[in-house]
């Protein structure tokens, strides 16, 4: 490992074309990976003229400690002779305003700091610390949540992301974590240990400390290695379907629609769809990927309240979109309230509910039955559709987001919303959402004394059962 510094100078000038003068905007969270990077990077021997300038963002999600994080930073900054840059934003603030997970509102400031940087400074690159094991963990988390096709890719050495002046640069994905701890230890790297790690109700925690070992202790390969693998099949498959599905695209009358293969056929309207600035959600895809030309419904990129009606063109290989006026952008502001005695049933929204008390959760807790803490929930719920500003903290998550975005990462067709059944608790709280399940706060925990069991069912036949865990 006592070539780090020397790896790190050989990557950096492979992927900057051996730029010079080249400045760096280095990304230092105080971390161990982070200040790792920051030492070797003040060891490397530059490839002609090279810079470095250091950035830190406090989040102000973990008081004193985030304060200490800043300070570790500046310091080392200071000590190595790079200029340095902070910035701070109330994460948690943007996060209930946007109404995205606290993880993604940290992301979004967090670049726009660095990208805000990088332009004032004049930098050519941003550079991050993310190494091999960050990489399992991408994968497995995407897996995880359903992602297919383009959202399996690995992280890239170098790439763009939106709203960054520059490109963004990981020279560290050659390298395990152990790795470079054994590098900090033996270099007296000073960092900070973030307690929030070790949190394992965060998923990506649970996919670090629990999944990835068991994993690990039953495969043939180390799972660096194992998904080094996967994600370069990955590339070339994705790469050559792209390919075919562009050429087709080109001359669609070369060769019959119903002929090509699904994965083709789902590429080529991709492509399209994105093209024409809609969501590529799979649902949408697998229809449009159709062997017959169908149409259906798509929420448009950056437009919460746009229905479109959009037709796939298997002829000309392309997309016909129509804004669409169907009454289904009206919310239903129906409900009815229910007080909770022994047990009972109701029927509302197209659904069958009936619900009874226990002491404790019979058989493993599934989607139907749904089960609560019952002093948690309380004596009366009301239950509703879908209103406007809907907020709700799915089971696992760690705080609420809007039911509008949980329903889009649901996959939940537009269409469909408005008549999904919600159930609020007597707080005013959301402790239960149809096709999405029972909420964090009302869960069954280990001191939960009274549970209650709810029994639900589609009726009719007019909506689409959920399957799933709550």
């Amino acid at each position: 490992m006592s070539t780090l510094p020397n790896d790190l100078a050989r990557t950096l000038s492979e992927l900057t074309g051996g730029m010079s003068p080249c400045r760096f905007l280095v990304a230092v969270s105080g971390g161990l990976d982070s200040m790792v990077l920051l030492r070797a990077l003040s060891l490397v021997t530059p490839v002609g003229e090279w810079s470095f300038e250091v950035a830190h963002y406090d989040h102000q999600l973990r008081g004193e400690a985030s304060d200490g994080d800043a300070k570790l930073v500046g310091e080392a900054a200071q000590k190595l002779g790079f200029p340095f840059h902070s910035g701070t934003g109330d994460v948690r603030g943007r996060a209930a305003q946007s109404g995205v997970s606290v993880e993604m509102a940290a992301r979004e400031m967090r670049y726009d700091f660095l990208g805000k940087v990088a332009s004032e400074v004049g930098a050519n690159f941003i550079v991050t610390a993310h190494h091999a094991d960050d990489q399992v963990e991408h994968l497995w988390m995407r897996l995880l949540r359903g992602v297919e096709g383009h959202g399996l890719e690995l992280m890239k050495p170098m790439t763009r992301v939106p709203n960054l002046p520059v490109p963004l640069l990981r020279p560290m994905l050659g390298f395990k974590r152990d790795q470079l701890l054994e590098w900090g230890r033996k270099e007296r790297v000073d960092w900070r240990e973030d307690a929030s790690n070790a949190d394992e109700g965060v998923p990506r925690n649970w996919v670090r400390h629990r999944l990835l070992p068991i994993l690990a202790e039953g495969a043939a390969l180390p799972l660096t290695e194992l998904t080094r693998r996967v994600g370069g099949f990955l590339e070339e498959q994705l790469e050559a379907v792209g390919m075919m599905a562009a050429e087709w695209l080109a001359a669609p009358a070369t060769r019959a629609w119903k002929d090509l293969p699904l994965a083709v056929r789902k590429e080529a309207v991709r492509i399209r769809l994105m093209e024409s600035g809609l969501q590529t959600t799979r649902g949408v895809v697998l229809a449009l990927a159709g062997v017959e030309d169908v149409s259906v419904s798509a929420w448009s990129v950056g437009a919460e309240e746009r229905l479109y009606t959009v037709r796939w063109d298997s002829r000309a290989g392309r997309v016909c979109v129509k804004e669409s006026t169907v009454r289904d952008l009206d919310f239903c502001r129906d409900c009815l309230r229910v007080r909770l005695d022994e047990g009972g049933e109701v029927e509302f929204g197209g659904v069958a509910f009936a619900w009874s008390f226990e002491s404790a959760v019979q058989g493993k807790p599934s989607a139907a039955p749904a089960f609560f803490d019952a002093d948690t929930v309380g004596g009366v719920l009301t239950l509703r559709h879908w209103q406007a500003g809907d907020r709700f903290q799915k089971l696992g998550m760690p705080e609420a987001s809007k039911l509008q975005d949980l329903f889009v990462n649901a996959r939940i067709p537009a269409a469909d919303r408005r008549g999904l059944v919600v159930i609020e608790a007597e707080d005013g709280s959301i402790v239960w959402v149809e096709r999405l399940g029972v909420s964090q706060g009302c869960r069954v925990q280990t001191g939960t004394s009274r549970v209650l069991k709810l029994h639900w069912e589609v009726v009719g036949g007019t909506k689409k059962p959920f399957v799933g865990v709550s």
